[in-house]
């Protein structure tokens, strides 16, 4: 069995043990990464709960540190573009950054907002798509949101050690 293997099956063990004694061994578990720790409470944990039971499933420390992981990779992968192409709530996105002290990311989404009309992006999925496309139209081949995507995309490991910090500081929360 291979390394990567050997992580997965230590990872499926660990979540699906009948003893549940997986506290301790999360704890114990020598991650290699603060994002490989990071990563694996996203998407063994949080965003399948999400997808079972929508973010009201959540608790207010679970629910910032899966809007913040999410949003990160939608701005990381496609800039403020991306991220507004979602219904997510900008507001409950900045607050979970804000909330894990990431305070440069949180003042780069605050700005991202002054692009839209009334200084909030549309509520309305379609509307929102119509909006950012008008946003996008208009400043030609340039994007428009360039100066906020760029502080964000300078948040690299700092980020991932502020999330996997955040999470080891509520326990309870994560099931650790």
């Amino acid at each position: 069995m291979g390394y990567l293997e050997h992580r997965f099956c230590y990872a499926r063990l660990v979540v699906f043990s009948v003893i549940r004694i997986h506290r301790v061994k999360i704890m114990e578990h020598n991650w290699d990464s603060d994002f490989e720790f990071v990563e694996w409470i996203y998407s063994e944990r949080l965003a399948k709960r999400a997808d079972a039971e929508g973010l009201g499933g959540l608790s207010v420390p679970e629910r910032n540190v899966l809007l913040a992981w999410w949003a990160k990779g939608e701005i990381d992968n496609g800039g403020f573009s991306q991220l507004y192409g979602h219904p997510e709530d900008i507001d409950a996105v900045i607050k979970a950054f804000s909330d894990i002290g990431l305070k440069t990311i949180d003042n780069a989404c605050s700005m991202s907002k002054n692009r839209f009309e009334n200084g909030h992006p549309p509520s309305g999925l379609e509307e929102r798509r119509e909006a950012v496309d008008s946003i996008v139209n208009a400043s030609g081949s340039d994007d428009p949101w360039d100066e906020e995507n760029k502080l964000v995309w300078d948040v690299t490991e700092a980020f991932d050690s502020a999330v996997a910090s955040y999470i080891r500081s509520n326990p309870i929360h994560f099931d650790l």
